[in-house]
């Protein structure tokens, strides 16, 4: 049975029952892996559509769990539907191995109209384009408005060209695309604006996302459950309803700071180690 107050469902789930609806990063995974063996914890929940399954936050944590063989997670239950859940991108940041490389990858893309970033920006809001690139102060975008299927195939060709030319990549945050952009030694991709039936349609196939295309701001967000591992492999819920049971939870601002993140939801802080 589901229990929660404070504006949060907290559950006990069988991985088996939970879906991702994004493909994961190996290197990211291995990270998880070993946080979790030194922490011997669950830190925070996996954050979970109720109707569906679909995981909408946590997909290396799930990953993490099927490589250590564990069978349960705490998960965060929630209406996808809700207007306290928001749906937002991340940016692709790759930075080429030389100068001058940037361009091969527009070549690769087949992106040959410039224009302002702010140009850009309204065509991808507007879903005009169905993708930029921005190198420093100049864009490029697609031809045509395309789906939100063609967005997300870009971005696999895109992650296989700069891998193939040993370029590095990270993701920023939507809203840091001017800093970025500003760096004219690297490539910034971002794609328009896709809906939230794309990542519950991707979790309930299993045709899922690129890696971190995603992002998903939930309010409150709860935090620091530090449920031991060794319950979640048992199945067993004493430490989950032990935290549940207390009378008072700590509730952080947004743009607080927790575990050297900053988000910019309400943070629910539910126990401290």
């Amino acid at each position: 049975m589901a229990r929660g107050r404070h504006e949060v469902q907290l559950d006990l789930r069988p991985i088996s029952s939970l879906k991702p609806h994004e493909e994961t990063i190996e290197s990211s995974t291995r990270e998880m892996v070993a946080h979790l063996q030194k922490d011997g914890v669950q830190k925070d929940p996996i954050i979970v559509d109720a109707a569906t399954g679909v995981i909408l936050d946590g997909m290396h944590r799930l990953e993490a769990f099927r490589n250590l063989r564990v069978g349960f997670a705490v998960c965060n239950l929630v209406d996808y539907g809700a207007a306290s859940i928001r749906l937002g991108r991340w940016l692709r940041f790759y930075r080429p191995a030389a100068e001058g490389q940037a361009n091969a990858l527009l070549s690769e893309l087949g992106m040959r109209r410039k224009s302002s970033a702010s140009d850009a920006l309204n065509k991808l809001e507007k879903k005009k384009a169905y993708a930029a690139v921005f190198i420093g102060t100049a864009a490029f975008t697609t031809s045509g408005d395309g789906d939100s299927q063609e967005s997300f195939e870009l971005v696999r060709k895109a992650d296989a060209f700069a891998q193939s030319r040993g370029w590095t990549r990270t993701f920023e945050r939507e809203e840091e695309l001017g800093r970025v952009a500003r760096e004219s030694s690297g490539v910034a991709l971002l794609v328009a604006r896709f809906e939230k039936t794309d990542v519950t349609n991707a979790g309930m196939t299993g045709h899922l996302l690129p890696c971190k295309t995603s992002m998903h701001f939930v309010d409150p967000r709860p935090v620091a459950i530090n449920t031991p591992i060794d319950d979640l492999r048992k199945g067993s819920r004493e430490s989950l309803d032990r935290i549940l049971d207390q009378e008072r939870f700590e509730m952080l601002p947004p743009d607080s700071v927790y575990e050297g993140r900053r988000y910019k939801e309400r943070l629910l802080l539910l126990s401290r180690r």
